[in-house]
């Protein structure tokens, strides 16, 4: 009884919240950092000469920075399951911005477009999970 007692505290020591709170709080510090790079990003792009021009290609790379850093927090906080804690901060950002989409206006984009920019945001949020997750110590080798 005392082994199983044993093991339980060592396994409740290791998680910090679970998969959902994890993926949360990533979200959370990706929704802190994202505004930041934003006012970075749009200052970067009121210096250039037409800013229309960049203003797709920044927001994207804006996007997955903000993904892949959400991803990596995730991963970081969740020790066992860092790619599934950064995909589900991944979805969390997919249903804000279709939230988001409902209110704004459409533009003319295609379809292609918008699922190819959706997929790599979700494979940016779970390669930054995947990074997140920190490595166990490797024992050296003795002869």
């Amino acid at each position: 009884m005392d082994a199983v007692n044993n093991r339980t505290v060592r396994l409740s020591k290791r998680t910090r919240g679970g998969l959902l709170h994890s993926a949360g709080v990533g979200f959370l510090f990706s929704l802190l950092f994202g505004a930041v790079l934003l006012f970075l990003g749009t200052f970067l792009l009121l210096q250039a000469q037409d800013p229309i021009k960049y203003a797709p290609l920044v927001g994207f790379l804006l996007l997955a920075a903000t993904a892949l850093l959400g991803g990596f927090t995730a991963g970081r906080r969740n020790k066992q399951q860092g790619a599934l804690a950064g995909l589900l901060t991944g979805v969390f950002w997919r249903v804000l911005l279709f939230l988001l989409s409902l209110f704004l206006e459409k533009e003319g984009s295609s379809l292609l477009f918008a699922c190819i920019s959706r997929g790599l945001l979700l494979l940016f949020a779970m390669l930054g999970g995947i990074w997140g997750e920190p490595r166990q110590k490797r024992k050296k080798f003795r002869r």
